[in-house]
């Protein structure tokens, strides 16, 4: 997902264990249900989730996920939500229901916006720092500068 050129929404309603919990980190957004649960128990099996740790560093500080990842505890999607792993928090039930809504905005935006959007994620999750990540920026904003105004992004 670290190469997706459209937005991926995860959603929860119910458990993220593990691996699981991996492909949430790894999305662009995470909707869960409030009730949702959370955890990375493989210290108990005497190990760290070595696949898992750098999908949830994309939106989540790293003191927070060793925590998690030492402790093998239980979280709830308040924390997770808090911490930043999880972006959006809905009602029981109605976690596909908010995905699919933000799913459907993403598609009301023009495609090469889309793209721009996406790569900009794709660049801050290059891990460079945001003196890196302020300089991408500003080539970016001068490429939509020097490009053909007549039409803008309307692909």
């Amino acid at each position: 997902m670290a190469a997706a050129r459209l937005p991926v929404v995860a959603v929860i309603d119910g458990w993220a264990i593990g691996l699981g919990l991996g492909l949430v980190g790894a999305s662009t957004h995470a909707v869960a249900a409030r009730g949702s649960r959370f955890a990375l128990p493989e210290i108990k099996s005497g190990y760290l989730p070595y696949a898992v740790l750098p999908h949830l560093a994309y939106r989540t500080p790293a003191a927070t996920i060793l925590r998690w990842a030492m402790s093998g505890a239980v979280f709830t999607v308040d924390e997770a939500a808090g911490a930043g792993l999880v972006t959006q928090v809905a009602e029981s039930g109605q976690a596909l229901t908010l995905a699919r809504d933000l799913a459907a905005s993403f598609a009301a935006v023009p495609r090469a916006l889309v793209r721009e959007g996406m790569a900009f994620v794709r660049e801050s999750r290059a891990g460079a720092g945001a003196p890196t990540l302020v300089r991408w920026c500003e080539r970016q904003m001068d490429a939509v500068l020097a490009r053909d105004t007549d039409g803008g992004a309307d692909e």
